[in-house]
């Protein structure tokens, strides 16, 4: 006798099992690594531990352009503020020099009429600098210290209007605003142009006004086609081949024709009949359901079984199912049922058929494909619904291929709810 070890792996034992039930579920987040440059488009990169900040006191208009809009309201009202500011303490001190501000002062003309503290200096240095003008507060030609604070106060607001308004208006023309009404196609093809694979996509202007010089730069990180991995899967339906495909060459290297090709896990052939996933998944199921059997030799029962049976045996005969559940023949459904026969015998309990779990699944995938607005098909099945009801318009099959594929059977099993 072969020791127990040796039969089935130690994960599997009946010693593992047990000392694992009173645990409880251990949940890890998925690492998310940030992408360095996001989907909009915008860079995801930080400036810091910049030695030689000075630089950007260079530019100064230019700093003012990059920063954001609450940094640069700040600074506008900031600097208009401090300018009416100063030029209040001037007008003020021009005021109290001339002795304007002594109430006992008699048959004397003042510099500035009606200027009596420093609130009403800061008021006739705002009329001053943004030229309003109320008529109360006025300058006379007493004062040569007045005429002249009054020509610096014009010059200099004269340049801050100049850089705050100019900063605004080079803010809200920045070209990355234009680019909102540019749209690119979701989705890219890669087809042979002039013996070359070419990536394309599709980009639209909405507005009626033309960009003149436009270019389009795409960045692609670790895009490499490697030619000696890559596999070339010919499906062609023709009844007459006249003549047989050239094969095709990338990188100066003629591609190996299959015909058939695993892909995320689910075996396509060029027929699309689904038989050689079919066979992967019934060997697969077997030798899983080996387990099964070891396991309840070991006196294994109950709640664990069955745990066992959807985490490792129905987990690898309907892996997605809702591809080929309804396009498999009959011969492979039998198959797959036979296996899972089997293991309703060995866990003393009915399980569903294939047929059952393609149909649940593939309605609930139709129900999260109606509620995802940014899935692919979402428009396409959007565009099949009723004006009248809540049922789907049964999308025209020319072939018996098309008829038994996703599309058409979530349809069909959506509308029998309205039956």
């Amino acid at each position: 006798m072969l020791a127990r070890k040796s039969i089935i792996p130690e994960e599997f034992g009946l010693p593992g099992l047990v000392s694992r039930m009173p645990r409880k579920p251990v949940f890890r987040d998925r690492v998310n690594k940030a992408r360095f440059i996001a989907k909009n488009g915008s860079c995801n990169l930080a400036h810091k531990n910049i030695r030689e900040q000075g630089r950007f006191l260079q530019d100064v208009f230019t700093t003012l352009v990059d920063l954001k809009w609450r940094f640069t309201l700040v600074i506008f009202t900031t600097t208009f503020v401090s300018s009416w500011l100063l030029f209040a303490m001037s007008w003020w001190l021009v005021a109290f020099a001339h002795g304007d501000l002594d109430p006992t002062r008699e048959n004397m003309t003042d510099c500035v009429k009606n200027l009596k503290s420093f609130t009403s200096a800061f008021l006739f240095s705002i009329e001053v600098q943004v030229t309003i003008g109320f008529g109360e507060r006025v300058i006379t030609e007493q004062c040569p210290t007045a005429i002249t604070v009054l020509i610096l106060q014009n010059i200099v607001g004269l340049i801050i209007n100049a850089v705050m308004l100019g900063c605004i208006f080079m803010k809200t023309a920045q070209s990355n605003r234009r680019a909102e009404t540019l749209i690119f196609s979701r989705h890219a093809v890669i087809a042979v142009r002039n013996n070359r694979l070419c990536f394309m996509i599709r980009i639209g202007d909405l507005r009626k006004s033309m960009i003149i010089g436009a270019t389009v730069r795409l960045q692609l990180n670790y895009l490499q086609i490697n030619a000696s991995k890559t596999k070339e899967l010919v499906v062609d339906f023709r009844r007459h081949k006249h003549s047989p495909l050239q094969p095709l060459n990338i990188q100066g290297m003629d591609i190996e024709a299959v015909d058939s090709y695993r892909y995320l896990g689910v075996h396509l052939n060029n027929r699309l009949d689904w038989t050689h996933n079919s066979d992967a998944l019934y060997r697969k199921g077997q030798s899983r359901l080996y387990l099964l059997r070891r396991l309840r030799s070991f006196g294994v029962e109950g709640p664990l079984l069955k745990t066992f049976y959807d985490s490792v045996v129905a987990s690898a005969i309907f892996y997605g199912v809702v591809c080929w559940g309804g396009s498999i023949s009959a011969g492979d459904r039998k198959r797959l049922n036979r296996v899972i026969r089997r293991a309703s015998s060995v866990l003393g309990c009915p399980l569903d058929p294939v047929e059952v779990v393609s149909d649940r699944r593939t309605a609930a995938k139709l129900s999260s494909l109606l509620d995802n607005v940014s899935h692919p098909m979402q428009q396409t099945v959007t565009a099949l619904s009723s004006s009248f009801s809540g049922r789907l318009r049964h999308p025209r099959c020319g072939t018996e291929r098309f008829r038994r594929s996703f599309l058409p059977t979530a349809v069909r099993l959506h509308n029998k709810d309205f039956n």
